[in-house]
């Protein structure tokens, strides 16, 4: 849906073939969102009308990053995708053998992103080469937040994990309690990181940028 951002009222509407977890990122005059049919999507910002489909062989449930001309995205079927936002041509992909439900984070020229195999990624964001890949034993759902010279990223074991940007080493973790997913996406602001957990709780961290 595209609303009217003053009063509300529709502008447009358009149907993908099933439901829609994926928020949708605008660039270049595109609205550029995944659905579970397993398809990312480029519309008309401000008609709604299909400009291209980009197909993956699994719901989509990550969210698009866009950056330099290229659309960032996990799905189901395991792979990282990189797709040119004019055509929706692929770039590259990148296996890490499990669903994809985290959305990428960019940041000077890699992506990072985490994975259900229990690892966060750091890819080279033109080549899709891998840069560094750091074990957070459980699956990763959250999005990572990139600050200056950490990643900060939640994991299904119960931890939020902070890693050494260029590294992927681990600077260190908050264990929230065993067994408690961290879904959340960490917000990093004033030297602070927030986020929240399946234990109900939202927490506020002393970070480092």
């Amino acid at each position: 849906y595209a609303l009217d951002a003053e009063t509300g009222a529709e502008v447009w509407r358009f149907q993908t073939g099933d439901g829609i977890l994926s928020s949708p990122a605008v660039y270049g005059g595109q609205v550029l969102i995944g659905s579970i049919d397993g398809a990312l999507y480029a519309l008309d910002a401000k008609t709604g009308q299909e400009r291209w489909r980009f197909s993956t062989a699994a719901p989509v449930f990550s969210s698009p990053a866009v950056a330099d001309g290229l659309v960032y995205i996990g799905s189901d079927d395991g792979f990282v995708y990189a797709v040119d936002a004019a055509d929706g041509s692929q770039s590259w992909r990148f296996a890490t053998g499990r669903p994809v439900f985290s959305s990428p984070a960019l940041a000077d020229g890699r992506v990072y992103v985490g994975s259900n195999d229990g690892f966060a990624y750091a890819l080279d964001a033109v080549s899709g080469e891998l840069v560094w890949r750091a074990n957070l034993g459980g699956p990763v759902f959250a999005s990572p937040a990139v600050s200056e010279d950490l990643v900060y990223v939640g994991s299904s074991n119960g931890r939020l994990y902070a890693l050494h940007r260029l590294s992927g080493e681990i600077a260190g973790s908050f264990l929230v309690g065993d067994g408690v997913r961290v879904w959340s996406s960490p917000a990093v602001v004033d030297g602070a990181v927030y986020f929240g957990a399946h234990d109900g709780h939202v927490y506020a961290l002393e970070g480092s940028e």
